[in-house]
């Protein structure tokens, strides 16, 4: 069985011996359960440049570029976005999107589409995928993605809770979709409904760890080692047999990151 998390964010775990989690400690764990490949997302321009772990494991570890939307600062240089993204080490722009989260102003929403269309022409002009984060923001992100087309540089919306409807939209623009632990969740009847519609071309998996840890670790740090639950999940709702499942997500993993070297991965 070969795992890929689509998006987890591997900086946040120490690179020392700080309790709970040693981010070598993480990805070897990660390993032994099956997940060979991981791509830590950026919420900021210097993650990738302050991530430190040990060289033998590197391997396993794939990066983007970009800033969370509510990690924007107004003076950041775009620029900067461009030149850091154009490194071979980055495989894909992001995460970048809308988040209008309560108390979100209307000046803090402009700069966000600001920030997401310039996020755009940067995964555009370099021909790398964008990963696109979403909340509250539906009908702002589906316009802004409409408008652009993403056709030549793919696109991925990640940590999907939304309706059927919606995910209907994103993929007839050619998108792809990526469940988190959100749907083992007991309550998230929605986002099993948009699971079990969304085919298996175009459906990724994630942990978004450490965050969203899934059923039956709630309460607990998250970890890439636990994307195993929300494939069991998945599959089980899509009635596919776990094994074909995550063949068929880790195909789709490596299509749309397309400058993963497969050939390299240690199966």
């Amino acid at each position: 069985m070969f795992l890929s998390d689509s998006h987890c964010h591997l900086q946040y775990y120490p690179s020392g011996n700080n309790l709970p989690y040693n981010v070598n400690d993480v990805v070897s764990d990660s390993i032994k359960n099956n997940v060979r490949c991981m791509l830590s997302v950026s919420v900021k321009l210097d993650d990738f440049k302050n991530f430190k772990i040990r060289s033998d494991l590197r391997k396993y570890i794939y990066f983007s570029c970009g800033v969370h939307p509510l990690m924007i600062d107004k003076n950041i240089n775009f620029d900067v976005l461009l030149k850091a993204s154009n490194s071979k080490d980055i495989v894909a722009i992001g995460e970048t999107g809308l988040d209008y989260q309560r108390n979100c102003s209307s000046e803090d929403m402009d700069f966000q589409r600001f920030s997401f269309l310039k996020h755009i022409k940067v995964a555009k002009k370099l021909k790398k995928p964008i990963i696109i984060h979403m909340r509250n923001s539906f009908e702002d992100v589906y316009k802004i993605v409409r408008e652009e087309g993403l056709e030549e540089c793919g696109a991925i919306i990640h940590c999907f809770t939304g309706n059927k409807y919606q995910a209907k939209i994103f993929l007839d623009l050619g998108m792809y979709i990526s469940f988190s632990g959100v749907v083992t969740f007991q309550n998230s009847h929605e986002v099993k409904s948009s699971a079990k519609f969304v085919p298996m071309d175009r459906l990724m998996i994630e942990t978004d760890s450490p965050y969203l840890s899934p059923v039956p670790l709630r309460g607990r740090m998250n970890k890439p080692s636990n994307l195993i639950h929300i494939a069991d999940c998945v599959s089980s709702i899509k009635n596919i047999d776990i094994s074909v499942f995550t063949t068929k997500t880790t195909e789709n993993f490596f299509r749309l990151f397309k400058d993963i070297p497969f050939h390299q991965i240690n199966l």
